[in-house]
């Protein structure tokens, strides 16, 4: 997920890495190290080459699920080559047994890790150049197969709206050739779910059902869930978790689930423990910190609260309330999924049971579309209880801000209400402008592939 996702992407940086300009002994023999360990998978020796900075950021059950995530996407390591100092860290493309992916980290004085990143290695899509005099839709079309073409997609449905057009295009397959994508096809939203989960609070909230600003524990058993900053207890509250401004880290400390389904494995009992003693990032409210783990303890504080299920509660709130027949967290549906590749390799899709309401749903294209006319629709209307997920409650930069779910970009030429999802075998983005003209859905049965990319780039025509 973007994250209920786990990416093969695993960098963290900190101060104190000095720039270099040949590559020096103690690189080749590093590069020559992480060769080993990803080879044989050795978390304990990459841990213990890892910086102290480092190390707290990333424990060592964290270190165990990245080796096998890049072993199961990238393969053996089977030959290195020459590194390329690239400002200040050196990088390698190497020839791994299964898919293309290059290494890149620097050292500290003491010749540990302190960056560290492993990634598929992507292609750049070129530059495709447009009639200016073409209608919205068409360039759409072309756009998307352009990406279409120039990535590793196996199959991509594409929703436009523009104004009162709806239109919709396909592009390859469901995972074999005699599969044809049309606008029921099922694919995984990823962490485009925590969209609905607000939402939903959002409608509670309005009813009289939940407190927004109640204390993320409270429907939970009583126990001792301590939430600390810098040694000071705090007390995080679910419009927080919403908005990820809660502090809470993306992830517990105690999910320690299999490498190609990190979800599958995870308890209310291990969700409860893990809230026994959290470390918080920053002060709840202070910053964006984006949380797969806070979404999740605000969708099952709500299911708690109501006395039913997380799944049961959307879909009577607002699944059935907006139409979406084809959209559910029901895993009976699962069988009904285009089957979902990492990369060349076909993989069962991710079972993410408690953290649903942060990536458990599936759905089709045509629901989605018919889920944007009815947020574009009601983005005005102060009397609705979705205008308050549009409302901007903090800033991130210059161009970016979250609101209750959305995520908020300021394009050149307008407002993008967004999200994008992402899961071990599918991408999703959804986005819209603020005068809710024009809209798109992108969804692949391929993980790690740029449709958010290809999203903006869309909405960004004129």
């Amino acid at each position: 997920m973007v994250e209920l996702k786990l990416f093969l992407l695993f960098s963290l940086l900190f101060s104190g890495c000095s720039l270099f300009t040949t590559e020096s002994e103690k690189y080749k023999e590093k590069a020559t190290l992480l060769q080993e360990i990803i080879n044989s998978g050795d978390s304990k020796t990459l841990f213990e080459n890892l910086s102290p900075g480092f190390q707290k950021g990333f424990p060592r059950p964290m270190v165990s699920s990245f080796l096998g995530r890049i072993t199961g996407y990238c393969g053996r390591l089977l030959e290195l080559d020459e590194g390329i100092e690239e400002d200040g860290k050196y990088s390698y493309y190497p020839k791994f047994s299964t898919n293309k992916c290059f290494l890149r980290f620097s050292l500290n004085s003491d010749g540990q890790f302190n960056y560290l990143l492993i990634d598929r290695h992507k292609e750049s899509v070129s530059k495709l150049r447009l009639d200016p005099d073409l209608d919205f839709v068409k360039k759409v079309k072309l756009i998307s197969s352009h990406y279409f073409k120039n990535t590793q997609m196996h199959g991509l449905a594409v929703g436009v709206i523009d104004n009162n057009n709806v239109k919709f295009y396909f592009f390859g397959n469901g995972g074999e050739k005699d599969i044809v994508l049309n606008g029921d096809s099922l694919f995984q939203l990823g962490s485009l779910t925590k969209v609905y989960t607000a939402l939903l609070a959002h409608k509670l909230q309005k009813e009289g059902k939940i407190d927004l600003n109640n204390q993320i524990t409270d429907s939970f058993p009583k126990r001792n869930y301590r939430f600390l900053y810098k040694k000071k207890k705090v007390a995080p509250k679910l419009h927080q978790l919403l908005n990820h401004t809660s502090g809470l880290p993306s992830l517990p400390l105690n999910l320690k689930g299999p490498a190609l389904n990190p979800y599958s494995r995870y308890s209310f009992k291990k969700l409860y423990r893990g809230m026994s003693k959290v470390y918080l990032t920053s002060l709840p409210g202070n910053k964006f910190n984006y949380s797969n783990w806070g979404v999740t303890i605000a969708g099952q504080h709500m299911a708690k609260k109501l006395n039913t299920s997380f799944s049961l509660l959307l879909k009577n709130e607002i699944l059935d309330e907006i139409g979406l027949s084809d959209t559910s967290m029901d895993k009976s549906s699962y069988e009904n999924l285009v089957f979902g590749y990492d990369g060349k390799i076909r993989r069962d899709p991710w079972v993410t049971g408690v953290f649903d309401p942060a990536g458990g749903l599936i759905s089709s294209i045509r629901d989605q579309v018919k889920f944007m006319q009815y947020s574009m629709k009601n983005i005005e209307n102060k009397d609705h209880w979705i205008h308050e997920t549009f409302v901007m409650s903090k800033a991130i930069n210059s161009h970016n801000a979250v609101a209750s779910g959305w995520m908020i970009r300021e394009l050149k030429k307008r407002r993008i209400y967004w999200h994008n999802g992402g899961t071990g075998t599918f991408s999703s983005f959804l986005g819209f402008d603020k005068k809710g003209t024009r809209g798109v859905v992108l969804l692949s049965n391929s993980s790690n592939v740029p449709v958010t990319e290809l999203g903006f780039k869309i909405l960004d025509e004129n």
